[in-house]
């Protein structure tokens, strides 16, 4: 079970100081620490997210690695294209150059990819 991308999601509208995940199926079961200066309204917007949560939001992380993907885009005919997005970015391209793996749900690698007309990221990110 990973809690990284619910803690995220509600730090977005509450400050907090941790999530917890009783039973994954039973949302009654998850709960979380609201930090000294979040006001009412705040720890009030925390319910819906848990209650419009998908399940999935708890599922560990995939990751595959750099040069897959590489290989994938090479296929693709589409690495320079990448590669042209890429170094329009610096944050972008430093993340890039640093990882030797890839989270298949990493929001900047979608980027990329949709930016280079790959809509189904799963095409790569599998």
């Amino acid at each position: 079970m990973n809690l990284e991308k619910l803690h995220n999601q509600i730090a977005v509208v509450c400050p907090i100081t941790g999530v917890s995940v009783g039973n994954e199926s039973d949302k009654a079961t998850w709960s979380f620490v609201a930090a000294e200066t979040a006001t009412v309204e705040e720890i009030a917007s925390v319910q819906s997210i848990i209650d419009n949560a998908d399940l999935s939001i708890l599922d560990d992380v995939k990751y595959i690695s750099k040069l897959t993907v590489v290989d994938r885009l090479i296929a693709l005919g589409k690495l320079s294209d990448a590669l042209t997005a890429l170094n329009s970015d610096a944050t972008k391209k430093v993340r890039w150059d640093a990882a030797t793996e890839i989270a298949t749900d990493d929001a900047d690698v979608i980027a990329v990819l949709t930016a280079i007309g790959i809509t189904d990221t799963s095409m790569v990110l599998y």
